[in-house]
């Protein structure tokens, strides 16, 4: 009997000791389900901000190569401006050739060697060294009937293909330009300025143009001084990191002055400012070069306001 009541005991009490074990199991069962959703949702937030991460990479992507279009189509438009820049070029080439030759007919054959080696020992590698030339007598430029109507109508010509170009610059860039047939009203400013916006065009050297002339040149004057500084900056600008164009009206005479940052020409750029000399010399011009106190190169071109008599 005795002994039967020590098994009940033991059953009661192995019974006990398995419910408690039961629960025990069940609640650590629990933890892990409760430890095993918060891995899940952990994890779909994880995928969450994944699919986000993508979504803005294919955003970056997409803006990057809408940048990229944009880059090739402001390239293709400026290459379309280079050409129709060349076409409007050969057309004042042309000019400048009748130009030169008005004025080598007129000039006489005058002038002479001793120019052309102060020109070339200007030596715009050099310190302070000048060039000077001041013009032989011009007695036909500008007042006979027949050389100043050409000249008139060379300045027409050079303003109307200044204008042309301006206007299909503007309506490339949807920018605004001079109204339809506004070209008799385009001064000699604004075609140096059109000249400034080419050479940053062709070369990529910045300028900036300053003028104070508050009358018109005469239409002579006015090509020729275009002419020079057109072929100043040919042999000038492109070898500067930027450059400054002044012109004003000094004691009766056109000037212009370019002064060059940081210039770093071949030796050829003092022929090629002879030559300039050379061309200006019969009609009275005058080109100097030298440096400035910040050390800077300096041309200084000029010519008669009005022909030498």
């Amino acid at each position: 009997m005795i002994a039967l009541i020590i098994v009940v005991v033991l059953l009661a009490l192995l019974s006990g000791a398995l419910a408690g074990a039961l629960i025990r199991n069940r609640a650590a069962g629990r933890q892990t389900h409760e430890q095993l959703d918060a891995a899940r949702a952990e994890s779909a937030q994880t995928t969450a901000e994944l699919d986000t991460a993508r979504g803005e990479l294919a955003d970056a992507r997409g803006q990057a190569k809408s940048a990229r279009d944009e880059a090739q189509a402001a390239q293709d438009e400026a290459r379309a401006q280079r050409g129709e820049a060349a076409g409007a070029r050969a057309a004042a080439d042309a000019a400048r050739a009748e130009l030169a030759a008005i004025q080598e007919s007129s000039a006489g054959g005058s002038g002479g060697s001793g120019a052309a080696e102060a020109a070339a020992g200007a030596g715009v590698s050099g310190g302070a060294s000048v060039a000077t030339r001041t013009g032989a007598e011009d007695p036909g430029l500008d007042s006979g009937p027949q050389t100043g109507a050409t000249l008139a109508a060379l300045w027409s010509l050079a303003r109307i293909r200044q204008e042309w170009l301006s206007r299909q610059v503007a309506s490339l860039t949807l920018e605004g330009g001079h109204p339809e047939g506004a070209w008799a009203e385009v001064t000699l400013a604004e075609v140096l300025d059109e000249e400034v916006s080419r050479i940053r065009e062709e070369t990529g050297t910045p300028g900036a143009l300053r003028t104070s002339l508050h009358d018109e040149p005469p239409a002579g004057r006015s090509m020729l001084l275009l002419a020079g500084v057109q072929a100043l900056l040919e042999a000038l600008a492109r070898h500067c990191q930027a450059y400054d164009l002044y012109v004003h009206l000094w004691e009766e005479r056109l000037t212009a002055i370019v002064v060059c940052e940081g210039f770093d020409g071949p030796d050829r750029v003092a022929s090629d400012t002879e030559a300039v000399l050379s061309a200006l010399a019969p009609a009275g011009g005058e080109l100097t070069l030298d440096r400035d106190q910040q050390g800077r190169l300096r041309a200084r071109l000029s010519i008669p306001l009005h022909s030498p008599a």
